[in-house]
């Protein structure tokens, strides 16, 4: 749970993939990710109510904020694996593709999120991880701070100049 705890909190985005399955605990590691890839044969999901227990490591916390209560009871009580199209449908998985392509995807789109100003990408994140736990009020305030924070910063500048001049930005974390 520790380890679900420190994923979940890292200022940067994590990306995850699963080629062939993750059960139980693994699958629950995954949900303190941002983003998962799931192989398109693999074996997902919390089999533990068929084991004589239920899932106890953020499952039934996190899994609800993810895809809603009635997806997430029905994934925890039946303890059937998901099948990758319907994770996918769901919006508990980012993407699902080949098991031997899972590897090359979650790495290209990590990638794709390192091309951004990464303190904008780091207020995002944290902004988001917070929706649910503020009301809509105080979650507007709280984004609005965390954009203030940002409008004096090298990168900010930087972005608007790119775009203007047609150019990739050349992003610092400043």
């Amino acid at each position: 749970s520790e380890l679900i705890d420190a994923i979940e909190a890292t200022r940067r985005p994590v990306v995850v993939g699963i080629k062939r399955a993750a059960v139980a605990g693994a699958f629950e590691l995954t949900l303190g990710c941002d983003f998962r890839v799931l192989g398109s044969e693999a074996s997902y999901g919390v089999p533990e109510v068929e084991l004589g227990t239920f899932p106890h490591v953020g499952a039934t916390q996190r899994l609800p904020r993810l895809v809603g209560l009635s997806t997430a009871k029905e994934i925890v009580l039946t303890g059937e694996y998901v099948p990758p199209s319907e994770a996918l449908e769901c919006g508990l998985v980012h993407e699902v593709c080949a098991p031997d392509a899972v590897d090359d995807r979650a790495r290209a789109f990590a990638d794709r999120l390192c091309e951004n100003a990464p303190l904008g990408v780091q207020h995002g994140k944290r902004a988001l991880d917070e929706a649910f736990e503020r009301s809509l009020e105080d979650g507007l305030a709280f984004e609005r701070e965390l954009g203030r924070e940002l409008d004096d910063t090298r990168d900010y500048r930087e972005g608007f100049d790119a775009r203007i001049e047609g150019r990739e930005p050349a992003f610092e974390g400043e």
